[in-house]
């Protein structure tokens, strides 16, 4: 950016200088940074033309006691429901005698939604060695007896509880 400029002027956007900004392009944008001599990768699922920002919190604090801290954030407009569905992932680490990253590249593939309504939300995680894991979330029935069965194309799921984490081959 030229200029240096909150991201809005309401809601506590005010208080956030914005860095950076783009568009997505594809179904799933990444970003990996490190931290305490480890990497971290960020994977989402968004929609073609979705916002990502990057900020700095501090902007308009007549007290300075805002930490300045980074701030990611991920904007769809137009939208009257949405879910957003990211995966965190701890990988590798950085020496910094030998100054040579050991596993720096992330093992998430992809990150698709399969099913998303106000019943049930389920996301596939793929992995880069071919194995996935499927997320299934009971969005209103927070019974931990309560079975649950969905069939997602030729996929059949069950799970006990408001949510299950299922280990699956692709």
């Amino acid at each position: 950016l030229t200029e240096q400029s909150t991201i809005g002027l309401k809601n506590g956007y005010e208080h956030i200088w914005k860095e950076a900004q783009g568009k997505a392009t594809d179904n799933n944008a990444r970003m990996t940074w490190m931290g305490n001599n480890k990497f971290y990768t960020i994977t989402t699922v968004n929609k073609v033309d979705d916002e990502f920002i990057f900020g700095r919190l501090g902007a308009n604090d007549p007290n300075f006691n805002l930490r300045s801290d980074p701030v990611f954030i991920q904007r769809r407009k137009a939208s009257e429901t949405t879910s957003f569905v990211s995966v965190i992932e701890s990988h590798g680490k950085y020496d910094r005698v030998s100054e040579i990253p050991d596993n720096p590249f992330s093992h998430v593939k992809e990150v698709t939604i399969l099913k998303d309504d106000c019943d049930y939300t389920v996301v596939r995680i793929e992995h880069t060695t071919g194995s996935s894991w499927i997320l299934a979330i009971a969005n209103k029935e927070n019974d931990l007896n309560k079975q649950h069965k969905l069939k997602i194309d030729s996929e059949k799921i069950k799970w006990k509880g408001p949510y299950q984490l299922i280990k699956t081959k692709i």
